[in-house]
């Protein structure tokens, strides 16, 4: 048992993240837009990553070496176009604001 928690730990953070360009997210400045979702838009999200945590196909387990598998899920609302599907508007809203936010910062 020991051993098969080692290798599912060793196997998750070995897979590497898609997180961009490390040297342009460094010379970046944090962003911060305050009430830039409302309440219910943050519970639609929440309602979207619920759906992929039960479906299970956009998830991945990113949990730490002797701490019970499931502990951190990351699920991935648009796998496969579904978050821009449920939530068309606000998929939108926040495409346009991180263009907007990347032109800024000159991205």
């Amino acid at each position: 048992r020991f051993l098969g928690e080692y290798r599912r730990h060793v196997a998750a953070v070995e897979r590497p993240l898609a997180t961009g360009d490390a040297e342009v997210a460094l010379a970046s400045s944090p962003f911060r837009w305050r009430r830039f979702l409302s309440d219910e838009e943050v519970d639609a999200i929440h309602d979207v990553g619920r759906e992929a945590m039960e479906a299970g196909g956009a998830v991945e387990d990113r949990s730490a070496w002797g701490q019970p598998a499931g502990t951190w899920r990351v699920a991935y609302l648009n796998e496969g176009g579904v978050f821009e599907r449920r939530l068309p508007q606000l998929y939108s809203k926040i495409r346009a604001a991180a263009q907007r936010v990347a032109a800024e910062q000159g991205w």
